[in-house]
This record gives C-alpha cells, structure tokens and sequence, in this order.
C-alpha cells in the first residue's frame, strides 16, 4: 500500500505522516488483509473443522524446524499473523496457523449474533485443544478480540459481566495449553477506536487525525479479558503493542506513519501490522517463551 501513496503533508505531524492520503488508497485498504483468509486454516462460521484437509496443510513456515509454535484466535489473531509468519520465516519456526471468524480462544459459550449460541464455535474450540494436545507445540500464540459477547443459560451477559466471563474462559483454555506442557503467549488485544476508519478517512483526507480517538477511550476503558487471564495463569506471558498505535499512550490514529491502521472498525490492515514486525520481534525476545528462539 505505501507504494501508492503520493504527494507531501506538513512536517511535525504528531501521527508522523509525511505523505498524503488519496481516496483509492483508502479504498483499496478494506482488501488489505492476511493472505490466510483465503484458506481453510481461517475456518467459516460454518466450519467445525481445523482445515478440510490436513492440520499440516496449515504449516506455514519451516514445516520440518525442531522449533515449533502455533497460533490461534478468532480474526483479532488473523490481523497480527503477517508479522508473525514474517518473524518465523526469518527466525526458521515451524509456525502453523488455525483461526476461525468471530471464534476466540476460550471455554464458553459466545454469541453468535445471529442465532443465539454459537455452537460450531465449541466445537472447534474442542477440534483445536484436542489437536494442541497431540501435537504438544513449543509455544502457542493467541491473540483475540476483547469485546467478543457472551451467552449465559440463552441470555447475552451484560457489558460488566461479560468481561470477568470471558477472562475466566480464556484462563481455563490458557491453563489448559499449559498443563499439557506448552509455553502460551498472548498478544494483547488492538485499540478500540470505535468508528469506521476507512470511511472517516475518506471524509477527512485533508485531516486524518481527525479520524482517532484518545488513549483512554481506545484503550484504557476498553474491556481487557485477555489480561486478567493471564494474571491468574502465572505462566502465561503477555505482549502489548498499544503504544505502536497510540504514541506516547496519548492519541490512536487511524492514519500513522503512513500507513493505514485499521481497514474497517477494528481489524488490522494487513501493511500497518508488517510494519510493527521488527517491535513485535523485540517484544517476543522479552518473553523467556520465545527469547531463545529470536
């Protein structure tokens, strides 16, 4: 995408761009996403299955590495795996990626949003811890949305319930991946700006940082299910990137260091989280899961 933006802003932009936003950049960031979508290791609503065909048909870096890691989630876990997949191709990882839509990591029972209980996402939640156990990964990656609802006895929990429901699932699936002898990473969920960046964009292309949102509304006051989980799984590691989109934890942008940052509401564009590589790279060196192996 940077390769199509042209012409020049004014120096001593706080989101650091010096190069002008068009309305086809724009447009063309809603298609900017990982190549996975297109496969079957990012299963369908629909889908039970890991992949239709072998879990190993899933193996995207260095299949026969000693090294071996696997990353999961719903889409929020999809959005960070450009980075990653470029981390493990260069670090030699045997990286093998299973996500599905709408379809965290956890023990529960989330809303489907359409039909009530989202069922077949159990189901793969139990196809993918079954599969962990066998194939017993070095380390295990996820990352998830943090804002994903929840059902309890048919009924959508409340904003102050689901929160403390969701961490507890996310803990007993965590603890579970650890019990069974892997190391589990978490990358902390992305800032919530809570609009629509590309159309802000393109309605204020002669001031994107008008499209952003204040580090206390996109972060602090977002839900964190995925933080309280690992506080009380003591092995668990956790990786927060906030500070790459909200600089000086004050403002998050849509538009920042030329690069489009998000390309809907809260999904990722696939060129803004490869150019968080190299931070992401010296963030998994701070883990003791992943130190030895960057």
């Amino acid at each position: 995408m940077g390769a199509l933006l042209l012409g020049l802003t004014g120096c001593g932009d706080p989101a650091g761009n010096d190069v002008a936003l068009t309305a086809e950049v724009v447009e063309q960031s809603r298609e900017d996403m990982s190549t996975v979508y297109d496969t079957d290791c990012y299963a369908s609503r629909e889908s039970t299955l890991l992949t239709s065909g072998s879990p190993e048909d899933c193996t995207l870096t260095h299949p026969d590495a000693e090294f071996s890691v696997v990353m999961v989630g719903d889409s929020h876990s999809a959005h960070w795996l450009p980075p990653v997949e470029a981390i493990a191709e260069e670090e030699g990882w045997n990286l093998a990626y299973f996500g599905k839509r709408g379809c965290s990591f956890g023990d529960y029972v989330s809303d489907d949003g359409r039909i009530g209980a989202y069922e077949e996402c159990n189901v793969w939640n139990e196809n993918l811890r079954e599969h962990l156990r066998e194939v017993k990964p070095d380390v295990v990656i996820v990352s998830s949305s943090s804002r994903t609802p929840l059902l309890e006895d048919g009924e959508r929990l409340s904003k102050e319930a689901n929160e403390p429901a969701r961490a507890e699932g996310m803990r007993k699936a965590w603890q579970g991946v650890v019990d069974d002898g892997s190391d589990l990473v978490a990358i902390l969920d992305t800032p919530y700006l809570a609009i629509d960046s590309p159309k802000c964009l393109l309605e204020n292309l002669g001031d994107t940082n008008a499209c952003s949102a204040t580090y206390v509304d996109a972060v602090t006051n977002q839900p964190h299910p995925d933080k309280i989980a690992a506080s009380n799984v003591p092995e668990v590691e956790t990786v927060q990137m906030a500070d790459q989109f909200c600089p000086g934890e004050e403002t998050c942008y849509s538009y920042l260091r030329n690069n489009i940052v998000f390309r809907d509401g809260h999904h990722m564009t696939a060129s803004f989280a490869l150019s968080l590589e190299d931070e992401l790279a010296l963030r998994f060196k701070e883990t003791e899961a992943l130190s030895e192996h960057i």
